[in-house]
């Protein structure tokens, strides 16, 4: 009775150390695609490419510096409610922009502190440069989007397909993010990563540290007959 309980320590020591060296391991990983994420921005940030229309194959455009070719959809409005800039609640402001291929696609304008009216219709720049990412809507509650109100709509997420809905056209799995020095741009205050790289590399230091002292304890327990 003694060796089997013995034997299933063992076994729970050795599935702890490993589950915390994978712990590690998956914020290093994590750390390094948000290292080549910020060097591909900063790669691109000065070479446009000129677009009218999105390939199907679009996953090559992530984070690319484009210029776009085509027009504004100026009345339709979406809101991103609560985004925080300097301690100041706000929103995020996404116009639509058609591609002279047709296609359709958000342009994240940047922040502003009070609820703008119908009077972002005042856009001039119809060939608007910024970097494309694809949004991730991420865990929600609830519905995101007030559909039962005119424009502008609130939405508390980017929700690309409640979007769509409410337009009544598809959208472009794409946003693209305006340049701070653009005319039409407000407060840029969006970064392509949340979660710095050298943050993920404190976390799997922390969890690489703590297999270490697990593994230091296991050595004493089995040096007292323990396990």
């Amino acid at each position: 009775m003694v060796r089997v309980k013995k034997t299933a320590v063992r076994l729970l020591f050795i599935l702890a150390v490993l589950l915390l060296l994978s712990l590690s391991v998956w914020q290093l990983k994590r750390g390094w695609n948000k290292a080549t994420i910020l060097h591909q921005v900063a790669a691109e940030s000065q070479d446009y490419q000129l677009l009218a229309q999105i390939p199907t194959d679009f996953n090559r455009l992530e984070y690319r510096s484009v210029q776009l070719q085509g027009t504004w959809l100026k009345d339709e409005v979406f809101l991103l409610d609560n985004r925080i800039y300097r301690q100041q609640p706000g929103y995020e402001v996404l116009n639509v922009f058609k591609l002279m291929s047709g296609q359709l696609l958000l342009v994240n304008r940047g922040w502003v502190s009070k609820r703008p009216s119908l009077a972002l219709r005042s856009i001039i720049n119809n060939t608007p440069t910024g970097i494309l990412y694809r949004p991730i809507k991420g865990y929600s509650i609830g519905e995101s989007l007030e559909t039962n109100t005119g424009w502008p709509k609130v939405s508390l997420y980017m929700d690309l397909p409640a979007f769509s809905q409410a337009l009544g056209k598809p959208l472009l799995p794409l946003v693209l993010v305006l340049e701070a020095n653009q005319p039409d741009s407000f407060t840029r205050i969006w970064q392509p990563v949340v979660v710095t790289p050298a943050r993920h590399y404190a976390y799997a230091l922390q969890w690489f540290g703590l297999a270490i002292v697990l593994l230091v304890f296991g050595f004493i327990w089995r040096k007292q007959g323990r396990f």
